[in-house]
């Protein structure tokens, strides 16, 4: 009896233990055991579900920004907040030239040139500002626009085409028998002659035949009327020269302004020097060490144009007997010519010319 009270005690508590674990823990499913065997692979639990996440639709992004460079500059212009001003007022000129706006394109071109000379778009305005002058016949203005732009541009080719526009615009201004600003006509009174002319406005008297086609000075009329350069006032005309040495370049101005350009030969071994010089003694048919003209071992050609600097003796202007070497690096230092071409500044340039030589 005793027996039969324990067993019935034991399975009365394994039941309370089964009922308290459920209540506890929950009840578990039950996965059928795999059967195993020889070779089998048991069977992998079942995997946990991953809550379903319900996508959102995807938005589109958003319409991207149109640049308006245009707009821009025209605020940044208008505040005087651009960091290129000049960058800016070239874009604004152009869109109104687009545009058909041809005294809104000159107005922005205006602020260019007078306001920001040493921007690259300098020169572009001064152009299109000479543009419009000789559109309305002002040559002598367009010629000094030109001679800004030819001064501010650093690409050579565009250099020459200024070049090239003013030496167009200098056959009348200069070389033609109408007066301009650059000039005054001159009725000659007696006791006039060509040098004492020359004299007074430092217009060499060769200079004054070759604009008036004298062919003889001394058979000067009085009454005879000539046309003579002179500065704007119409004092004594001023003439100055630079020259360029990486360029090969030799270019004249009158009054400040662009007269000639030619093309020289400079010395080897960066023998011509840079600095600031004057124009002093010229002489035709010159010698050279003991060699007259015309000897082949002379090479400074029909005429010599001394350089004057306390610091560089020796130094001049000068035409060749290899005009090949024109645009090279080929003297012993002075500034080679093209023979015609050094005869025509011995001509037009007066003594005491200043002269300046740049790398």
């Amino acid at each position: 009896m005793r027996d039969f009270v324990v067993i019935i005690l034991v399975f009365a508590l394994v039941v309370a233990g089964y009922f308290g674990y459920k209540q506890v823990f929950g009840e578990e499913k039950a996965v059928p055991e795999a059967q195993t065997g020889p070779g089998t692979v048991p069977a992998r639990p079942a995997p946990v579900a991953q809550p379903v996440v319900q996508e959102q639709p995807a938005q589109a992004p958003p319409a991207p920004q149109i640049a308006d460079p245009v707009g821009d500059a025209e605020q940044r212009v208008s505040a005087g907040q651009s960091r290129d001003m000049a960058a800016d007022l070239f874009r604004l000129a152009c869109d109104a030239a687009s545009k058909g706006q041809g005294e809104k394109s000159l107005t922005y071109m205006r602020r260019i040139y007078s306001g920001y000379a040493q921007s690259p778009y300098a020169h572009q305005a001064a152009a299109a500002l000479a543009e419009q002058k000789l559109t309305r016949g002002g040559k002598w203005e367009a010629r000094n626009l030109l001679s800004f732009a030819y001064d501010h541009v650093s690409n050579v080719q565009m250099r020459r085409t200024y070049a090239a526009q003013m030496e167009e615009l200098n056959a009348d201004l200069v070389w033609g028998p109408a007066g301009s600003k650059d000039s005054i006509i001159y009725q000659v009174q007696p006791g006039d002659y060509l040098s004492k002319l020359a004299a007074k406005f430092n217009c060499p008297y060769r200079l004054i035949m070759q604009i008036n086609g004298i062919k003889d000075p001394r058979k000067l009329r009085v009454g005879q009327r000539l046309k003579i350069l002179a500065s704007p006032s119409g004092g004594p005309m001023q003439m100055n020269i630079l020259v360029d040495k990486s360029e090969f370049r030799l270019s004249v101005y009158l009054n400040g302004h662009f007269l000639r350009e030619y093309q020289v030969g400079i010395g080897q071994h960066d023998f011509t020097p840079s600095g600031e010089f004057t124009i002093g003694e010229r002489l035709e048919k010159p010698e050279y060490r003991g060699h007259k003209y015309g000897d082949p071992k002379n090479i400074l050609g029909n005429y010599w144009i001394t350089l004057e600097n306390d610091k560089y003796p020796g130094l001049g202007i000068h035409g060749t007997s290899e005009p090949e070497s024109i645009g090279t690096k080929s003297s012993l230092g002075c500034i080679r010519m093209r023979n015609e071409d050094v005869g025509e500044l011995y001509r037009i340039i007066p003594k005491g010319t200043r002269v300046a030589i740049r790398e």
